[in-house]
Order: C-alpha cells, then structure tokens, then sequence
C-alpha cells in the first residue's frame, strides 16, 4: 500500500490577482506595467510619509500626548488585517488583569459627521447609535462591555 501524498498547499494561491501581479508572480505586459505604475506611486507616497516626519521634527505638526499609557494598533492597510480582534484581545487582557481600558477609534465610516468625540458607550449601557458611532465602533462597544 502507497502512503497517501500529503497536499502542500501553495500560500500564493490563496492570493488574489492583484497581489500576485504586484508581488511579480504574474508576467506579462499588463502585470509588468501596472507594476511599474505601482513602483512610481510609491514614490509619491514616500516623499510624502518622508514630508510628513519633517513637519513633526520641525516642529510644524505638533504631537498630540493622551493623559495615559497608550497603544495604538493600527497601519496603512485597511480590512482584514486582524486589527479589531486583536484589540478586543488587549482589551480583554486589560480587564483581566484589573486595568480599565478605553478604545479610541477614528469613526471610519460612520454616517453622523462630527469633529467633536461621540461617547459610544458608558459604563453601563450603550450610548450611541451606529450612525453616529460606525460598525467597528459598535461592534466594539457590544462585545467590551467593561472597556
């Protein structure tokens, strides 16, 4: 008798078209050149990022310091990264070891536009709408009852 052959599965199959062609798994004249467009926009964004951190060390953009310890989870992809399970984790870990955290959030995608924070929830109860708070921020508020 053959031993059965174990599947290898292939990460990069999991990949969508896109990510393959930018990681250069994809050839052709299409791939090549919408790596090309892509490599000239990282340009941009670079001498931008680079702009931005000359504005904080001038002194032009100011740091803005949070009264208390703070973790920022966060990066420049959107979706599906793990951001939010992560920080239901943390949080998690806070109350369990006596802390009281609270989460910030931006409001992406909220419909109720404000500069001004919205308290999502209290220490009991829920205190905002998802108009006004956004899904994530619900989410959040309905799964950390003690954050």
């Amino acid at each position: 008798m053959v031993p059965h052959k174990m599947k290898i599965e292939n990460p990069a199959s999991s990949l969508t078209w896109w990510e393959e062609m930018l990681r250069g798994q994809r050839g052709g004249i299409l791939a090549e050149s919408l790596r090309r467009a892509a490599r000239v926009g990282s340009w941009g964004y670079g001498i931008g990022v680079r702009g931005r951190e000359v504005a904080y060390e001038s002194g032009l953009l100011r740091v803005k310091r949070l009264p208390r310890p703070t973790i920022c989870v966060g990066n420049i992809t959107v979706g599906g990264t793990g951001k939010t399970p992560l920080v239901m984790r943390l949080v998690n870990d806070l109350l369990a070891k006596g802390c009281h955290p609270a989460v910030l959030l931006r409001g992406y995608k909220r419909e109720s536009k404000t500069s001004r924070p919205v308290l999502v929830r209290g220490p009991r109860t829920i205190r905002a709408s998802v108009r006004d708070s956004g899904d994530e921020a619900m989410e959040l508020a309905q799964r950390l009852p003690g954050a």
